[in-house]
Formats: C-alpha cells, structure tokens, sequence
C-alpha cells in the first residue's frame, strides 16, 4: 500500500495534513503527473502509451485516441481578469460570505499555478482591474518573472456592447466578453499553445500534458453534445482571433436578452469540431446543498474528498461556498493557503 502525504502550509506552519493511503502504484504514478513523463488519466480503464523523460500523453475521450507530445514548444497558462472586485455571488453563500471578490479566487487560481508549473502565466487585466492585478503578482515575489501582467483595451468589447443596447441575463456576464482578448495575437503570438483557466478554478496537480493536446481542446459535457468554456486548450491565430470577434458582433446583435456570452462564441466557432478533454479537467457540478445526490459531482465521478484528490486535475467550483468547505475541508484549507 502506498500513501500519498499532502501537507497545506500557512505563513506561521503547518495547520493542516492529510494522508491518503492509495490500494495501488497506478494512483501514484497519476499524482506524478508529467514530472516523469508517464501520464495516465484517472477515470478511464483505457491503456496508455508509456513515454519518455520530458514527454506526455493525453486522452482525447471523443475519438478514444491518445496524443503524446514533448516539452520543447512555446506553452503559456493565460488568466483574463475584469471586475476584479466584484463580489462572487454563488448560491451556497451566506450573506456574510457574498462580499467574497473575484480578486479572492483570482490571486488564489494564479498562485497556485505558477506553484506548480515551470511554463509562464499571462494575466490579461482590464484597466479598472489592473491595479488589483498588480497587487497579486506583488504578493507572489517568487513567481514574478514567471507571471506576465498585461493591460488590455476593453473597448474593443465594451464599445460594440454598449452600441448594440445589450441586454444581459446576468449584468456580471458582461465582462465574459473580454475573454476574446485571450485570442489576441497582439498578446500571445509567442506562443504555440496555451491553457485557458476561469478565475474560479483550481489545479490540483500539474497539468501542462494538456498542451499535447490538438486544436481547441475543452471538456465536453455529459450527455450533450457541448463543452464547457471555463478550461480550455488553443493555438492563437490572426484568422481565429478575427473570426471570433465578427461572431461576437453577431451575437450581441441579435435580438432578446442574452443568457450567455462567451460560451455562445466559443460554441459558434469550435462547437462543430473540437478536443474532448477528461471531464477531471473542468471538475464541477458538485451536488448541492440540499440536493439528494448519490455522488458529490456525477460529472467527474468524485463521491468524496479522497476521490477528488485521486481523480481531480482542475477543480472548476467556487470553493468558498459554505457546502463545498464542508464536503472538502482539507481542499479549502489548501485553497486559503494561497491566500
């Protein structure tokens, strides 16, 4: 029997550990994630290629075929960040919580990140978020050559938003727009590959095997033929990014309210054909508070919190919510230590 030990630091210790004990070796080499280049994804029973020291190999569970790469490319992790003080609103918070900021989740999602990967993170910030933005890489001085701070127009977004008398579902979904700007080769020419994350994600481990991926790579939802956008996988382009803003044009051109924003684009543009990553790269759904579930996200196939450190890549939840700290108290504890 093998234990896996997770030890959570605080600036004055150590103030919590948990210990899993895994039945076999398979586990451990999944929790190695691509440091010894032999990557297995944990909810499949799929056999996959072993590799070489400095390479990966990723499932696309669609096709059911695997893609195996090297490090050698120019790979980024990219952040866009807007209203960065907000308040984060989700449904399991007490009022006492719901002043919780995006700025919380933000600096939390970018930290742990660069704890974990060598490659560079861009933070792309809107200009009214920007001295936030600022404020988080100043609180990770040892990440600060790793972490690119970049200011972005927001005006390309908000200019056609407000032309088109826009009418958003949700006021907040506004700002999703600027997601575009994570397509812009002004910002990421120099790079061939790179992973998107939402400000409420979380890694669990190390996941740059994602850039063996090909194309647009998302985790495709169960029983529908549609991927969710809070993680994805891409290759910037002039072509790509010029299509995507005419279809953002379009969409806020049609009539009647607007339910989503960014999904609806993506979905327009890479909906037809695209990567299907593990659903453990965009882990959420999580059953709610009063809710009779007979798994904690049936998405992910997590039933507790030592599933969700076996199987779990990318946590894609507000972990603040009073019923997640609950089910997952050493994750939350891990969460605040990036605080």
């Amino acid at each position: 029997m093998q234990c896996f030990i997770i030890k959570v630091m605080e600036r004055r210790g150590f103030f919590h550990v948990l210990s899993f004990c895994f039945v076999v070796l398979l586990t451990i080499k999944l929790r190695q994630g691509t440091s010894r280049g032999n990557l297995l994804e944990s909810s499949t029973m799929q056999s996959y290629p072993l590799t070489k020291v400095g390479e990966a190999v990723v499932w696309n569970t669609c096709t059911k075929q695997a893609s195996q790469c090297s490090f050698n490319g120019s790979f980024a992790y990219i952040f866009y960040i807007a209203n960065i003080a907000g308040s984060v609103r989700g449904a399991g918070l007490s009022p006492s919580e719901s002043g919780l900021t995006y700025f919380e989740y933000a600096k939390r999602a970018i930290k742990r990140t660069a704890s974990l990967t060598r490659y560079p993170i861009i933070v792309l910030c809107t200009s009214e978020s920007f001295w936030g933005c600022s404020q988080i890489i100043a609180s990770s001085p040892s990440h600060e050559e790793q972490i690119d701070l970049i200011e972005i127009d927001d005006n390309i977004w908000l200019k056609p938003f407000e032309e088109h008398g826009v009418k958003q579902k949700r006021a907040k979904l506004m700002h999703a727009y600027g997601t575009t700007q994570v397509f812009n080769p002004d910002y990421v020419s120099n790079y061939e590959r790179l992973i998107y994350m939402d400000l409420d994600t979380f890694l669990l481990r190390n996941v740059d095997e994602l850039f063996c991926t090909n194309g647009f790579a998302a985790a495709k939802r169960p029983l529908v033929p549609l991927f969710n956008g809070g993680v994805f996988v891409y290759s910037p382009s002039r072509n790509v990014y010029d299509k995507m803003l005419s279809l953002m044009i379009e969409y806020m051109k049609e009539p009647g309210e607007k339910k989503f924003a960014m999904q609806a684009i993506l979905h327009k543009l890479f909906g037809q054909r695209y990567y299907c990553i593990n659903p453990t790269y965009n882990c959420g759904g999580f059953c709610g508070a009063n809710e009779k579930c007979s798994m904690l996200s049936a998405k992910c196939g997590i039933k507790n919190e030592m599933d969700l450190f076996v199987k779990g890549a990318i946590i894609h939840s507000k972990i603040a919510e009073s019923h997640l700290r609950q089910e997952f108290p050493n994750l939350y504890a891990l969460w605040l230590s990036y605080g």
